[in-house]
Parts: structure tokens; sequence; C-alpha cells
């Protein structure tokens, strides 16, 4: 079943709340928060161009990889495109891997910095036990 207009708004309304939120951390000098922004923004949008076409999938390597089916390898490369058209789809698979290589890179990161302050800040719980509180 193809999406409504109004689920279709919903999901790209999501793909532009990620894309504003991927510009205000990159000028905030957050470059792994925005790739990972920008990966989202990018995902939503092809969640909406898959879901013209009634489909969706539960994870992201299943959505990607049907947008790359049905639209880079699949039925626009079997049509007549015009040359700029084909590079356009092409490009947009590259940028979607690449993204989502950058996002998993920012996950990595974010998750060693979240460990790393849980050890400093169980560490120092411990010294201040062992000194009575004292600085």
């Amino acid at each position: 079943m193809k999406a409504s207009a109004r689920s279709l708004k919903a999901i790209m309304a999501k793909a532009e709340e990620k894309l504003a939120s991927a510009e205000r951390e990159l000028a905030a000098g957050f470059p792994g928060e925005a790739s990972s922004r920008a990966y989202y923004a990018a995902f939503h949008a092809i969640t909406a161009v898959l879901a013209t076409r009634g489909l969706s999938f539960f994870s992201h390597t299943q959505t990607i990889g049907a947008f790359n089916r049905e639209f880079v390898n699949g039925t626009f490369k079997n049509m007549q495109l015009k040359e700029y058209q084909q590079r356009a789809l092409e490009t947009i698979r590259t940028y979607l891997e690449h993204l989502a290589e950058l996002r998993q890179k920012a996950e990595k990161t974010r998750t060693r910095s979240a460990s790393k302050r849980k050890t400093t800040f169980c560490g120092l719980r411990s010294w201040t036990r062992t000194n009575g509180g004292r600085s």
C-alpha cells in the first residue's frame, strides 16, 4: 500500500528537521553529530521515496538496499535516463554510504567518550570516599 500524502509529509518533515539539526551541530563545531544528523536526514528522505512505491522496511540496511535496488540499480537504470540523472542517483547512493560510515564513526566516538566519562566519574567517587570526602 502506498503512503498517503500526509504520511509522506511527516516523513519529509523528519528529514528536514534532521538536516536543520545537522547544520546547527556543524556550526557549533560538532562534525560527528552533524554527520549523524545528516545521515538521518538522507535516510528519512529515501524512506519517503520508497513509501511512494508502498515499500517500508525495519532496518536501515534493508531500506538503503531497497533504494539501491529500486532506484540506482533497478527500475531507473533500465529506463532511458539522461546521463546526469543516472549520475545523480549514483551520487545519492555514494553519499548515503559515506554518511552511514560517518554516523557509525560518530556513534563509536560517542560511546567511547561516554564510557570514559563514566570511568572518570566512578574513579572520582571512589577517591572521594577513601579520602573522607576531602578534595
